[in-house]
């Protein structure tokens, strides 16, 4: 199963986006704060980080740098509801995979954790027919 690290010091949108990836069948690991998700990194390799880049304890930014140092090729998705970091060097530099504003469409961050690391195994089965015998 794909391992998608969410790291967003908002509640409610880690809630999001941990129900809309686990329905299409990732691993979800929300993290709260920057210092949590280096903690975690340490020990962990997701195959994708989704970052947000204002944080209370540390940027989005010094824990791309740091993510960096230790997992060089892992694909970092970037969000914010600050369009201007869209022109930070980390960011077209191609230190990140994509960039998302927020308020985020759960649509287009499932369809871009797809593009990056393929799809999730669906979480959901089908229900099996009712028999018309029943």
């Amino acid at each position: 199963m794909k391992h998608v690290m969410v790291i967003d010091d908002e509640r409610d949108i880690l809630t999001c986006l941990d129900e809309a990836l686990s329905a299409e069948g990732y691993r979800v690991t929300p993290v709260v704060s920057g210092v949590e998700a280096l903690d975690l990194l340490a020990t962990e390799a997701p195959d994708l980080v989704i970052l947000d880049l204002r944080m209370p304890d540390m940027s989005g930014i010094e824990v791309l740098h740091s993510l960096r140092r230790t997992h060089p090729k892992m694909p970092v998705v970037v969000c914010t509801g600050l369009s201007s970091y869209r022109t930070d060097f980390d960011i077209v530099s191609g230190n990140v995979a994509a960039f998302l504003e927020k308020p985020l469409d759960l649509d287009v961050v499932v369809a871009t954790v797809r593009k990056f690391v393929g799809p999730g195994t669906q979480a959901r089965v089908a229900a099996p027919p009712e028999s018309p015998h029943g």
